[in-house]
């Protein structure tokens, strides 16, 4: 399942929070872990941001919908400015406002051209014709500076040690900070086969793929993360595990998982085998096709 939707809102995977958006009233909904989710308000979003982003961007609307719930959404302090996004981008007046919830612009720009710095601000090019702007300086992990394209935490007069310190996860190398904390997880160093794990991790060692209806991702023993399948209308499917197959899948199966299609006006992704609409409509858009994945867009060109 693909869509050009979230190379932004979703680049919230997601990435989620270090861009600014616009404060907007009304509830937020993507506690994954915690309090399910409204797949209606998310997918309506999806489907004005497809619209305005009209195929500029990389990625498809699959895909990035399947980011959200494939083991990385944020459960944490972080998630209520994750739904903020969502919200900016359905309660926008146009698609200057929708763009402008995840920090970007329509302008043209060289997509093979690297990230750069405007003081504190990083800048870089989505697509050959967006350009997204991101403020270091309100970095909630700390990395409050812009050099050479990146957000990196300041310097210290101490000396760097990658590792945890606390639940602040720390790599020297790229001069990086990552505060599991406020993702609800906790920072964690592990020894496994394949040497050092250094990541956030859910915790806990009930390693079984399927806890009711949440399905578990493990690694090296421990919990990494979870992911609500109920809160889709979907079931923990308990072969995840050990196969490539889905965490959360239909209990019957009506399509294939990554398939899209168009039905009239609306796009259709297949997660998990079960369809998921995104009404174009309702976005001032119409289904189109890019790259062989159904989507919304602001007119019908197929690629």
């Amino acid at each position: 399942m693909k869509s050009i939707l979230w190379a932004s809102i979703a680049l919230l995977t997601f990435a989620c929070s270090q861009d600014a958006a616009p404060e907007t009233s009304g509830e937020s909904h993507w506690q994954i872990g915690e309090t399910g989710t409204n797949t209606d308000t998310l997918s309506a979003a999806f489907a004005r941001y497809a619209v305005c982003a009209d195929g500029r961007t990389s990625g498809t609307m699959g895909e990035y919908f399947e980011a959200v719930f494939d083991g990385e959404t944020l459960v944490g302090p972080l998630a209520a400015d994750f739904g903020r996004q969502f919200n900016c981008v359905n309660a926008a007046a146009d698609c200057d406002a929708v763009l402008a919830c995840t920090g970007q612009t329509a302008a043209e720009c060289n997509d093979d051209a690297p990230s750069t710095c405007e003081g504190t601000v990083r800048v870089r090019c989505l697509g050959g014709q967006l350009v997204r702007r991101t403020e270091c300086a309100d970095d909630p992990d700390g990395n409050t500076r812009c050099v050479d394209g990146l957000c990196v935490a300041p310097p210290s007069d101490d000396a760097c040690i990658d590792g945890c310190n606390g639940d602040v996860l720390v790599d020297c190398e790229s001069s990086e900070r990552r505060d599991c904390a406020l993702r609800g997880r906790t920072c964690l160093e592990l020894e496994g086969e394949d040497g050092i794990s250094l990541a956030c991790f859910d915790g806990g060692a009930d390693c079984t793929p399927c806890a009711g209806e949440t399905a578990r991702y493990c690694q090296d023993g421990v919990i990494r993360s979870q992911v609500n399948c109920a809160a889709l209308g979907l079931v923990c499917n308990p072969n995840h595990a050990d196969t490539d197959e889905q965490a959360c899948v239909a209990a019957e199966s009506e399509c294939e998982h990554g398939d899209s299609q168009c039905q009239g006006n609306t796009a259709q992704i297949c997660f998990g085998g079960q369809w998921f609409d995104f009404d174009c409509a309702q976005a001032n858009g119409q289904c189109a096709t890019f790259n062989g994945s159904a989507t919304c867009a602001a007119r019908i060109v197929s690629q």
